[in-house]
């Protein structure tokens, strides 16, 4: 049976186009990074999550399911190798096969140094100490730098434009709407940050405390004094000279805040508030678990950051 030519036409545009739109499989390790590269996205193409519920990612212990979502990628969206260690041997596997993106390693990205290695009394001039990273973030153990890139507004627009790029390389026919998408969300970023800094700008040079030491690129991103981790990484057990000393400074420096994460206890904030009664306690969650997986959760995560640290510090 021959074929008209306009019906032969239509088959083979048809079939072009199958080709021209087969879907590029994303994956992004942690929930913030998904947010952004969402936001980018927008639905474009499958996008999966990595790690889906309440743990800490440097403890998270990789699933079977996990190495499914892996080998059935395109491109990966990771913070760091030493961000979760875990995932290393995994990634590298397959690594010749799907492009993986660490974007701490990005060049525009100056990495801070981790807070909680220095002493207590001297953790304020942590900022001092990050100036000589090398140029590519490399070599950077989770110990001695914080990893926690995304909290910064002006990082996450660094971030937009990186995964805008790498999209629209793996994904040519689809690079105006990822260009577009990235410029939207550059534009809502910068509309947060002046937001937030408005926000804020009556908290600066007040102290806290703070569990985990996560939060400097929140802190320098809006000028406000670094938090003081109470707790060394990746442990929370103090001594009870150590506890001394969090009380002693509580007092010298009359620090009446204790920001908390959600999954560890509030021991240590007992103590300090059975000290000082005037201590408020708050939670904050930098990763987002409860938050939707969706493009615009970033910004609410930001917000909710702000607005908690506010009540405890007002």
């Amino acid at each position: 049976m021959k074929l008209g030519k306009s019906l032969l036409f239509v088959l083979l545009a048809s079939l072009s186009a199958n080709s021209a739109n087969a879907e590029l499989n994303i994956l992004s390790t942690i929930k913030p990074i998904y947010y952004l590269v969402e936001g980018v996205n927008q639905g474009i193409n499958p996008h999966k999550l990595m790690v889906s519920f309440s743990v800490s990612p440097h403890d998270y212990q990789p699933k079977p399911s996990d190495i499914r979502k892996i080998k059935n990628s395109d491109v990966i969206f990771r913070i760091h190798e030493n961000f979760q260690p875990r995932l290393n041997k995994l990634l590298s596997a397959n690594a010749a096969n799907i492009p993986t993106f660490s974007l701490a390693n990005l060049k525009p990205i100056r990495l801070l140094a981790n807070e909680a290695h220095l002493n207590i009394e001297h953790q304020e001039d942590a900022h001092n100490m990050d100036e000589d990273h090398d140029e590519h973030g490399h070599n950077h153990d989770h110990g001695a730098y914080d990893l926690h890139i995304w909290l910064s507004p002006i990082n996450a627009i660094i971030l937009t434009q990186e995964i805008a790029l790498q999209l629209s390389k793996l994904d040519k026919d689809n690079t105006v709407k990822y260009q577009y998408n990235a410029e939207q969300q550059i534009s809502n970023l910068r509309k947060l940050d002046l937001s937030l800094q408005q926000k804020l700008a009556p908290l600066k040079n007040r102290n806290f405390f703070s569990y985990h030491d996560a939060y400097g690129y929140f802190t320098e991103n809006f000028g406000l004094n670094h938090s003081i981790a109470v707790t060394p990484s990746q442990s929370h057990q103090l001594s009870a000279k150590k506890m001394q000393d969090i009380l002693d400074l509580s007092e010298d420096k009359s620090i009446t805040c204790v920001m908390l994460e959600p999954q560890f206890n509030d021991k240590i904030s007992k103590i300090i508030v059975k000290k000082n009664p005037k201590t408020k306690v708050n939670s904050w969650d930098p990763l987002g678990f409860d938050l939707e997986l969706e493009a615009n959760s970033y910004y609410t995560l930001i917000k909710n950051m702000a607005d908690k640290l506010t009540t405890c510090l007002s």
